[in-house]
């Protein structure tokens, strides 16, 4: 039987015999052992830690290192989470979400990506002491991030994936990725329970985690799940902004995070209820119960994300700032695109000269979302009317003339933000025939507007009634039908 000894004090950098093997602490992670053991321990005895002793010495070592949970599952595949994806890819409920999504095959077997695997070891982490608070003024971000929180994550990770190949076991570490449904290996090794916010909740912590997991082949007793659930709790659902949660799960074509993260550009509707937020939403998790009082006891330390510095910073700067985030092809514009959009919303007068040079930036995406934000939250008229002798750029000037119709016909402009929305709640319905990548326009006359929702195969498939208005550019007919065929579905 093998005997657990002190806690290992020594200093980093020298060797000990850990399991009859020589082992030395890496100088690089600091990662201190939880224990050390003679070679004579190992007298009379053949093989490695046997499993109790090691999910044992892995929980310590968790905990130690920051874990605010820790849990064991098999590497078997995650069925029911399978189909769910499999679901919501084809019925479109996935949006422009990818990741897991993109490959639910893979996602759901770690075998696929790990074909040695044996056990998953999973950990979470409580971001929320360390976090910073939405302040009264600027941007907005996710609590979650911050600040780069999941180096609080691969802290823990590491540690316990440099102890597995220190017993002789092979060890990788998967965080955020899409090789791996991290949330239903949360649930199945008893780390949480599923929430109906889709976010993993635990007693204490309520949904403010964050998740990693240690891939190993060595063979550790698996943890039991937690016996419980949201039970008749919903309070999530109605705090969504955009009611893209419901009993039935997570509607991605309506989630704010999503889109803060998507290519191209933010569709008409959902502009609007994006407010100050440039990464993240955290409302679901702001209305949990379960995490209310972790929340409290955080404190408020506001963090400070002036719009105007961040516009004014150059796109590499701005991607450098935020390096942690998910920003799509890595390109700063689409922060910028983001900063633009809430500081339409905010009206904050210290954002208006930086949004109005905006009008003027080389991009045509980074354009038309500065036009948006200067017809939402400044009265831009003016720099509206005399960016129109200017633009030459078909989705900008789409995007554009928009913004005029919002100065000038409110009520117009909402029922466009309403079909478009509607066309985005139809997997059948490619978008509206209104403007840009989200719509197509085509002007009649003078006096008439026509919305037309197009199909995915590019044809006509209905239309809407719409008011009487001006079309500011009556000598352009944008082709909707053909347009609509040859874009990308």
């Amino acid at each position: 039987m093998l005997r657990r000894h002190g806690r290992l004090s020594r200093p980093v950098g020298e060797e000990y015999v850990a399991h009859s093997k020589v082992v030395v602490l890496s100088t690089r992670s600091n990662v201190s052992l939880p224990f050390i053991v003679a070679k004579s321990d190992f007298q009379g005895y053949e093989g490695s830690i046997p499993g109790m002793m090691l999910a044992e010495e892995l929980s310590d070592l968790a905990y130690r290192n920051g874990a605010a949970g820790f849990g064991v599952t098999g590497a078997q595949v995650f069925s029911r989470e399978r189909a769910a994806l499999r679901t919501s890819r084809e019925t479109d409920r996935s949006g422009p979400l990818r990741f897991t999504y993109d490959d639910p095959d893979v996602a759901t077997d770690i075998s696929v990506s790990f074909p040695w695997a044996k056990s998953l070891v999973v950990v979470s982490y409580d971001y929320l002491q360390q976090a910073e608070t939405p302040a009264d003024g600027g941007a907005v971000v996710g609590r979650f991030a911050t600040t780069n929180h999941y180096a609080g994550v691969r802290r823990i990770t590491g540690a316990i994936a440099e102890f597995l190949r220190a017993c002789g076991h092979r060890a990788e570490m998967v965080s955020d990725d899409n090789r791996l449904v991290d949330r239903a290996a949360a649930v199945r090794a008893g780390v949480g329970w599923p929430g109906k916010s889709t976010m993993v909740l635990a007693p204490g912590h309520g949904p403010w985690m964050l998740l990693g997991t240690v891939v190993t082949d060595a063979s550790i007793p698996v943890s039991r799940p937690m016996e419980r659930d949201c039970g008749t709790c919903s309070a999530c659902i109605p705090a969504c902004p955009t009611e893209a949660l419901g009993e039935e799960g997570l509607d991605a074509r309506r989630c704010l995070s999503t889109w803060l993260q998507t290519p191209g550009s933010i569709p008409q509707w959902i502009r609007p209820l994006m407010g100050r937020r440039i990464y993240g939403c955290d409302d679901c998790l702001t209305a949990c119960p379960p995490g209310r009082r972790a929340l409290a006891a955080a404190g408020a330390r506001p963090g400070e994300f002036p719009f105007a510095d961040l516009l004014g910073l150059p796109d590499d700067v701005l991607l450098d700032r935020c390096s942690w985030w998910y920003v799509p092809r890595r390109q700063g514009r689409f922060i910028r695109r983001n900063v633009l959009v809430a500081a339409g919303n905010s009206r904050e007068p210290e954002a208006r000269e930086a949004v109005e040079a905006h009008t003027r930036h080389p991009s045509s995406m980074i354009r038309g979302h500065a036009y948006w934000a200067m017809a939402r939250g400044f009265d831009g008229r003016r720099v509206l009317r005399d960016a129109l002798e200017t633009e030459t750029v078909p989705e900008a000037r789409d995007e554009l003339l928009l913004a005029l119709l919002m100065t000038e016909h409110a009520g117009a402009h909402a029922m466009v933000l309403e079909a478009d929305e509607r066309s985005r709640g139809n997997h059948s319905i490619r978008g509206l025939a209104m403007v840009g990548p989200h719509a197509l326009a085509e002007g009649r006359s003078t006096d008439e507007l026509e919305l037309v929702f197009v199909g995915r195969d590019g044809r006509e498939v209905g239309q809407i009634e719409a008011p009487m208005v001006r079309v500011y550019d009556p000598d352009r007919v944008l082709e909707a039908r053909r347009r609509a065929a040859l874009s990308p579905g």
